[in-house]
């Protein structure tokens, strides 16, 4: 076979052509519906049967795969020395300390309840957000329509947290925003009049 002819199936599968991921892993899951509906108890029995018969046999690859899967991969050889040692470390991870037992128990919920609480008040905490926010953007258009107003007022709300220090005169930045207020209202007031006089 040709490197030409290996070219698109490795590029297919790479998912270069029609995006990330396994472009066959629907196909797969497809075939491997199909298998499992063919894999009877009855047919993996007698399946299982006859490779029993070839491991008696002496075919080493079916014995291989009988104990592979029925006993597993083969653990570490135990050393006679950590036997007692073994066996006080296996009580040990058997047993539930009471640090991890009591929070468990009194500050732990069961998924089930979680998830039952969680449908029934995310919606709730959803319309208390929306609230709060729309609370706070009329806090900051009051704000900014005060800020818009011709004169300068200091706010004395309790609820508006004031720094230490003399308060009894305004600050520099106050000072000069009526400043700069009062002489604009001053020039308004004297161009008013102006027009009036020569209307008479």
């Amino acid at each position: 076979m040709s490197q030409s002819d290996t070219t698109p199936a490795t590029s297919e599968r790479d998912g270069k052509g029609g995006g990330p991921g396994n472009p066959y892993a629907r196909q797969v899951a497809e075939l491997r519906k199909e298998l499992l509906l063919r894999c009877t108890p009855e047919r993996l029995g007698k399946i299982a049967d006859r490779m029993m018969e070839l491991a008696e046999e002496g075919n080493v690859s079916a014995a291989k795969l009988i104990f592979q899967y029925v006993l597993g991969k083969p653990h570490e050889a135990v050393s006679p020395d950590r036997v007692d040692i073994d066996e006080v470390q296996t009580f040990k991870d058997g047993s539930c300390k009471k640090d991890d037992l009591f929070p468990t128990l009194l500050g732990g919920v069961p998924a089930d309840v979680s998830a039952e609480m969680l449908r029934e008040f995310t919606p709730i905490m959803g319309d208390i957000a929306c609230s709060e926010v729309g609370k706070l953007g009329d806090i900051l258009r009051a704000e900014r329509d005060e800020k818009c107003q011709p004169t300068v007022t200091k706010r004395t709300s309790p609820a508006q947290s004031l720094p230490d220090g003399d308060w009894s005169d305004p600050v520099p930045a106050e000072s000069e925003l009526l400043r700069l207020v009062t002489a604009a209202v001053t020039k308004r007031t004297q161009t008013d009049e102006r027009a009036a006089n020569q209307r008479r």
